[in-house]
């Protein structure tokens, strides 16, 4: 073994691949001419040790992170070693990854019943996400679980591209998804992005169909969601549909549902004009008829706690007014309710009638829950 320094003048050749291999001699070489023993006639150049530690194998470099200083001067660190104070880690930025939703072997049942053959170990949700859109089956993925989940976590969570994409095969048949056990929980997720034109495109979409979707049981909670969501412009499309319609959707199992939303959610206008197509010209007779309903007594206390003062008073007078409908409605198995949520509510203002309407049969109805309403209503305004 020998160095650049050890080299002969009479040897150019050793010297011109020296000064080719680094001008400054910063290598070292060994001899492998015939004179050393072997049997090859070159140079075999071997090249510095690197001041880079490597790992066990050899052949990597040991894991690195990044690191800068607070003077803004940046380094790399040996993964292991202690940093310096004046050092600070920040973490690697990560690309953002489309994810399902759902665990994977349910995914890989999901996609075998659409029909995608090419679900392994490197399938990736933006590939499958891409058949389902190609392929026209948003529809068929919103009649079962697994698929409907798979398109609400895509619809919360991907770009307006891939929302639209969705959205434009779901207003192909729109009813029949609203209606249907999982998608009506796709039709949902649109409501919670909160964009006006996507919420107006869809109400518009199902303008005359709203009442049939307020009378189905999926349907009703699309609507109830989107009365909720809405502003007050969308919320006068849906009211202007549904409020000709009030009294049969009172009566109704989920219908009356919507209008308690439309109640709460509505302005003073629109209350008002849905007591008043409620009521129609047969106005004691409707009120009763409600009040002694299972789903309609739930409409008249939502009315009377959220309309106006004038309207409250016509509501109350029918049913207190006079001494038959009083007694129909206070011994009535749903009837009774409405008149505890008028004494709980307005009771220092009705207590006292109440009490007088009862006077003369208080021993044979002692044991209805609208005494002790009364009573206890009577106690604390006589305090």
């Amino acid at each position: 073994m020998f160095t650049a320094d050890d080299r002969t003048p009479t040897d150019s050749w050793f010297t011109a691949n020296i000064q080719q291999i680094h001008p400054s001699g910063d290598c070292w070489m060994m001899d492998v001419s015939p004179e050393s023993g072997n049997t090859c006639d070159s140079y075999g150049i071997k090249n510095r040790k690197s001041e880079r530690p490597t790992s066990a194998s050899n052949k990597t470099h040991g894991q690195k992170e990044r690191c800068h200083s607070v003077e803004g001067v940046q380094r790399q660190k040996i993964f292991g070693e202690k940093l310096n104070r004046k050092w600070k880690k920040f973490p690697w930025t990560r690309q953002k990854r489309y994810i399902s939703g759902i665990p994977r072997q349910v995914l890989k049942a999901f996609t075998k019943r659409i029909g995608y053959r090419n679900f392994g170990a490197h399938s990736s949700i933006r590939e499958i996400f891409d058949y389902i859109i190609e392929s026209k089956l948003v529809c068929r993925a919103c009649t079962e679980l697994q698929g409907s989940k798979f398109l609400q976590h895509q619809i919360i969570h991907c770009n307006w591209a891939d929302r639209l994409d969705i959205l434009d095969q779901v207003v192909e048949k729109l009813i029949s998804i609203c209606k249907q056990k999982y998608g009506n929980l796709v039709v949902q997720c649109f409501f919670e992005l909160g964009n006006p034109s996507v919420e107006r495109e869809i109400l518009l979409r199902m303008k005359n169909s709203l009442c049939d979707i307020a009378m189905s049981e999926y349907g009703s909670w699309v609507l109830q969601r989107a009365i909720l969501s809405t502003n007050n412009e969308l919320l006068q499309i849906v009211s202007d549909v549904i409020v000709p319609h009030a009294y049969m959707l009172a009566l109704d199992n989920f219908g009356h549902h919507v209008l308690q939303r439309i109640i709460e959610h509505g302005s003073g206008a629109i209350v008002h004009a849905l007591l008043v197509n409620v009521i129609g010209r047969r106005r004691n007779s409707r009120l009763i008829q409600l009040s002694k309903d299972v789903y309609g007594c739930r409409f008249i206390q939502r009315m009377l706690e959220n309309t106006s003062p004038v309207d409250r008073g016509v509501i109350i007078n029918t049913i207190l007014g006079s001494t038959r409908a009083f007694f129909a409605v206070c011994k009535h198995q749903y009837g009774n309710y409405v008149v505890q949520h008028i004494l709980s509510h307005f009771g220092e203002q009705y207590s006292m009638v109440v009490m007088d309407l009862l006077e003369c049969k208080l021993s044979k109805m002692a044991k209805k829950q609208v005494l002790l309403k009364c009573f206890g209503s009577a106690i604390q305004t006589w305090w």
